[in-house]
This record gives structure tokens, sequence and C-alpha cells, in this order.
């Protein structure tokens, strides 16, 4: 999906009952149909800022790189993120 050049809040909550998450971003292989349905793994998106988790706020913002990712999310645990939207 499009959406404007700005921060976005992500409240993420792994709700799987055994399986553990990475989560990332990356855009679409094209801009029309049926293109821009299908994820291109080799162009990654935007990094995150990790604002909080399971306990409430950070004591400091952690940034995560968009190309290695060090978020992992245990089941039932959640985290609230802040993405910039770059185009």
């Amino acid at each position: 999906m499009e959406v404007e050049p700005r921060r976005y809040r992500f409240r993420i909550l792994n709700a799987c009952n055994s399986r553990f998450l990475n989560p990332r971003l990356v855009y679409a292989k094209g801009k029309k149909f049926p293109d821009n349905t299908e994820p291109d793994n080799a162009n990654l998106g935007p990094g995150f800022v990790q604002i909080a988790a399971e306990g409430g706020f950070l004591p400091a913002p952690v940034p995560i790189d968009g190309k290695a990712f060090k978020l992992l999310l245990s089941p039932a645990e959640r985290a609230d993120l802040i993405v910039t939207s770059q185009r």
C-alpha cells in the first residue's frame, strides 16, 4: 500500500501458540497488479525504532536496522514500533 512519507506507529502482537516471529518490511515487486501484491524479499523496506515492549515504554528508543533485524517476538509478546515511510 502506498502511504504518505511520515512516521507510523505499529503495535505488533505475536498471537501464535508456539512460533517465534521476526517481523520486517519489504517493498512490492512492482507498482501495478499483480506485481504490487507480491513482496520483493531482496528489496528490504525501512527499519524500525522500538519504543515499547511488554513492560511498557523502553528507557530509550532502540533503532532496528532494516538489513540486520534483531527483533524477535516470542509467543504472546508485543512490541510498539515507529516506522518512517520514505517513499
